[in-house]
């Protein structure tokens, strides 16, 4: 299977305020610009009450309401228009080196039914060699 590596999108659309849904699960007049830190920010409001997975569910929170899926997260992380899914995630990302990663960025493999997605935080250190 391809891993791919996705910088976080750069060339969103300037946002400020909140923007209410028009439709129900994410769905919004504008993305977001946002810094690699709001990202994160964003993401831990999803860690902490230990969102669960449902193909079919939204979750909302005071960033949005967005589908509870991998795809879902990483959207309402990036301040995305809507919650993308693994076949039109795409759109929106620019494909990075595995070495040029930074917080926020993405990583994703498969398509379809079988895709995967997650969010980069930091590189965690090698272990020492016993």
């Amino acid at each position: 299977m391809l891993l791919m590596a996705a910088a976080a999108p750069a060339n969103a659309s300037t946002g400020s305020a909140a923007v209410a849904p028009t439709k129900a699960c994410g769905v919004y007049s504008i993305d977001k610009t946002l810094t690699r830190a709001q990202v994160i920010t964003r993401a831990k409001s999803w860690v902490g009450p230990r969102v669960q997975y449902d193909p079919n569910g939204c979750h909302t929170n005071a960033y949005g309401s967005y589908r509870t899926d991998a795809f879902g997260f990483v959207s309402m992380a990036w301040g995305l228009l809507n919650s993308r899914t693994a076949g039109d995630i795409r759109k929106v990302t620019t494909i990075v080196s595995r070495a040029t990663l930074k917080p926020g960025d993405a990583l994703w493999r498969g398509t379809g039914s079988t895709a995967h997605i997650a969010l980069f935080v930091k590189w965690e250190p090698a272990a020492p060699l016993k």
